[in-house]
């Protein structure tokens, strides 16, 4: 059986259809009202999506499978499958020595998170708006097919010859912390494993991917058009094929009475 073409639309999850507080902006109704398929791609780990609110109410007018982990992993919010597609290569001098990555640091490892401390704990959660219960203390004895998705450091200084032992890596810095990716971190990659994998309703001659941060440049530059919201990074604007000069969601209400 054929699958229906129709366009796509890529949906980043923070700063572009959610506010700093875990909210809805004000487009969870145009996005009920739009036909075509949306999925979701977001740099949020498992745990952090199982946190928020409105993820229940998200997956009910969005592909369940959510891009996460900035494309490192396909996480199926409604039946809670959780694929792997890129992750850390565990050598033996990562094993001997991942206690050495940063004074205070938190490891994901399947979508479990590990802290090195209580305080690093106690940051993470405070940080995540993750609850303390759902961070483990100590990290755990790792082995070749322990599937480590990231790290986050809370160092003031950190020391980057300490990161060595984890090979090729990406890294995004924020005010607060420091997160390490395995190398070869995109959106991209994880939208590119669902398309080729038929993990979406239907095939698509045309890709829209909207978002507004650094993180969101890998999947504009795979899309076939790419929009930057008005609170978008300048980078982001630059590499963009479309800059909002009003809310998302009336830029698509707009494309839905265009239709």
């Amino acid at each position: 059986m054929n699958k229906e073409n129709k366009d796509v639309y890529i949906l980043d999850l923070d700063g572009t259809i959610i506010n700093e507080n875990g909210f809805f902006f004000n487009i969870e109704e145009t996005l009920v009202n739009m036909r075509n398929l949306k999925i979701v791609a977001t740099g949020r780990s498992k745990s952090s999506l199982d946190q928020l609110a409105v993820v229940s109410s998200l997956v009910k007018i969005v592909n369940p499978k959510i891009v996460c982990y900035n494309g490192n992993a396909i996480y199926d919010f409604k039946t809670k499958e959780f694929l792997v597609l890129n992750k850390f290569r565990v050598t033996e001098n990562l094993i001997k020595k991942i206690n050495t990555i940063g004074k205070k640091f938190v490891v994901d490892i399947d979508g479990q998170l590990y802290s090195n401390s209580k305080e690093s704990r106690t940051r993470f959660s405070i940080i995540n708006k993750i609850p303390k219960s759902k961070i483990i203390v100590g990290i755990p004895t790792i082995n070749p097919l322990t599937n480590i998705l990231s790290f986050q450091i809370y160092d003031e200084n950190i020391n980057f010859d300490n990161l060595k032992v984890l090979g090729n890596y990406s890294i995004q810095n924020y005010k607060y912390m420091t997160i390490v990716y395995p190398e070869n971190t995109s959106k991209e990659n994880g939208l590119k494993y669902m398309f080729s994998r038929d993990l979406v309703e239907y095939s698509t001659d045309f890709k829209i991917a909207i978002g507004n941060d650094i993180n969101d440049i890998g999947m504009f530059q795979w899309s076939d058009f790419s929009i930057a919201v008005m609170n978008s990074s300048e980078l982001v604007k630059k590499k963009t094929n479309k800059v909002l000069d009003q809310c998302l969601s009336s830029y698509l209400q707009k494309q839905i009475g265009d239709k």
